[in-house]
């Protein structure tokens, strides 16, 4: 049993402490005998970098040994081969040692006829050349013509063969990747109506469109997507009632205006037999320019009036370029 090298003051209860165990790695000088370890450690080491040497020397040589044996088989066929050649070939004798200028004039004169065609072969596609499409055309139809009165007149559609346009459409790649594109303008002559109890009107315009006429391409057809404005004059106008059914021009003054302007949409089809195209669409026009003076029948109660168009038409055109 030991204790603690310092005596516990009287009076106070001590305890007894169990002595731990001698370690039986520690010598009588207080020495750790594991440094006998250290020797054997390094002589095992030595002894596997020995034998790895040793293993990869073998291998080596016997890899060696391998190469060795199969070019001296590779050579003898070579000259059993030769050896049975038929005699008209005798005179031709395999060289004894490689002529390095002679095998380098054949591997250009190789590489001078196979090269080209190969690098043509293995040439990636060329960039798909833009689409660009010119089209000059006419175009007619049938139209429904009123006019949205606020307050409602009782105002009826004004049906209308008189509808022809001169038209210019060009196709082509929206910033070179969106084949899609196309915009088209020209003149149309056509009317605008409105018929109430009291009165039926018709006006004369003269219009230019401008219109982005999107194209989905199918075969020798094309699904067409209409939209875009309109800017037109109104040139002049007639009045039909019952005591003139012959109708009677309209005076224009301040109360009439002629600007027209507006927006358009519609759908169409396309069959396309090059250089003609033959092209049926549907469209529908609203003007935002008001069609008369709204104090003209009253300075009490405005009465506002926008003209609306659904168009109905088929149009040739002709490819200008191939």
């Amino acid at each position: 049993m030991l204790r603690f090298p310092f005596q516990p003051d009287k009076g106070k209860t001590t305890f007894p402490v169990k002595a731990r165990p001698t370690s039986p790695a520690l010598t009588s000088s207080g020495q750790n005998s594991t440094c006998g370890i250290y020797p054997s450690l390094l002589r095992y080491l030595l002894f596997c970098i020995l034998f790895f040497i040793t293993t990869a020397s073998s291998f080596t040589g016997h890899a060696a040994r391998a190469q060795t044996r199969l070019s001296e088989e590779k050579t003898t066929r070579l000259q059993n081969h030769h050896s049975e050649l038929p005699d008209t070939l005798d005179a031709v004798a395999l060289p004894d040692t490689l002529n390095i200028t002679a095998l380098r004039d054949t591997l250009s004169a190789v590489l001078r006829d196979t090269l080209p065609t190969a690098l043509e072969e293995t040439q990636p596609l060329p960039r798909q050349v833009p689409l660009k499409q010119h089209l000059l055309g006419i175009r007619g139809g049938y139209a429904f013509n009123t006019v949205h009165f606020n307050p409602d007149r009782k105002q009826k559609n004004v049906p209308s063969w008189i509808n022809a346009s001169l038209l210019y459409t060009y196709y082509h790649h929206l910033w070179g990747n969106l084949p899609y594109f196309g915009v088209q303008t020209g003149f149309t002559y056509t009317q605008q109506a409105y018929d109430t109890p009291e009165l039926k009107r018709t006006y004369e315009v003269l219009r230019v469109p401008l219109t982005s006429q999107f194209h989905i391409d199918m075969w020798k057809t094309r699904l067409l997507v209409n939209l875009g404005c309109f800017a037109g004059y109104r040139m002049s106008a007639t009045d039909y009632t019952e005591e003139q059914p012959q109708g009677i021009p309209v005076t224009f003054d301040c109360n009439h205006i002629y600007a027209d302007y507006g927006f358009q949409g519609g759908l169409g089809f396309a069959l396309v037999l090059k250089p003609f195209e033959f092209q049926i669409e549907a469209n529908y026009l609203y003007s935002l320019s008001m069609i008369e003076n709204p104090a003209l029948y009253s300075n009490e109660y405005y009465t506002y009036g926008y003209p609306g168009q659904l168009l109905i038409t088929f149009g040739i055109f002709i490819h200008l370029h191939k």
